[in-house]
């Protein structure tokens, strides 16, 4: 894995700018307002907790540069829980910090797991996330939730390559035992986890006009085969160079 690029491209990031029309009023029309209001306290607590679960890796690993990037990619989760947090504002809402119970047994699970079960879960949280925000992106029809998950999804599209790369690395290392066992394991969450965030989701998916497990499954699934973990579909290698650091952004790897 190489942590230099990594490094690098989180340190660029952190002084990036954002445009977002806070000051616009809301639309006069928004079918899914009620239940878009519901969701963000636990969006914000989602990435928050992320944030989180990224700090306690860094303190786990005794690889000093990749331990220097979990701490950037908890950062920049705990900046997303910010950022839904006024959002929650806006629209009159107060954010929680902790989430649901849902939330907060997959957190306590996860931890008690080996460092690379929690890279695993993290990358596939991440997978399911990316699908989410891009629904509710482009189904808002307000302006200012359309620029924050457009923030949002840029960076969590490097957020995947940068757990896709770290996985890849895993599997190419680890032994024909340990590639099994991280496929099993991987297969039995990927689908539980797709399924209850569905689960709760679908009411604002479905106020939107965007409901449909299948269609929800199929793209987390599109977007996993498309990294750099598409061998835990498949016990075979795909290439996957993770984020053009100098080309186009992260996101124009994610499906539209």
């Amino acid at each position: 894995m190489n942590t230099d690029k990594w490094i690098d491209y989180f340190e660029n990031h952190r002084t990036r700018s954002t445009v977002i029309p806070w000051g616009e009023p809301l639309p006069e029309h928004d079918p899914g307002y009620e239940a878009f209001r519901e969701l963000l306290p636990q969006l914000s607590a989602g990435e928050g907790a992320e944030g989180r679960l990224g700090d306690a890796l860094a303190n786990k690993t005794a690889h000093n540069d990749y331990a220097r990037c979990l701490r950037a990619y908890a950062e920049e989760e705990a900046a997303h829980g910010v950022l839904l947090a006024h959002l929650g504002q806006r629209y009159g809402v107060k954010s929680g910090t902790d989430g649901d119970l849902f939330i907060r047994l997959v957190i306590m699970l996860v931890n008690l797991g080996p460092l690379l079960l929690r890279v695993l879960m993290l990358f596939t949280g991440e997978v399911i996330t990316v699908v989410l925000y891009q629904r509710l992106r482009q189904a808002s029809p307000d302006r200012v939730v359309k620029a924050v998950f457009q923030t949002l999804l840029s960076d969590e599209g490097a957020h995947i390559a940068f757990h896709g790369d770290r996985l890849r690395e895993a599997f190419r290392n680890g032994s024909t035992l340990k590639r099994w066992l991280l496929i099993v394991v991987h297969r039995l969450g990927f689908g539980l986890l797709v399924s209850i965030l569905y689960l709760e989701n679908r009411r604002v998916l479905k106020a939107y006009g965007r409901e449909g497990f299948k269609s929800f499954l199929s793209d987390c699934r599109e977007l996993r085969d498309r990294t750099s973990t598409g061998a835990l579909s498949h016990l075979r290698s795909r290439t996957f160079s993770g984020p053009n650091l100098t080309g186009p952004s992260p996101l124009e790897t994610l499906p539209r």
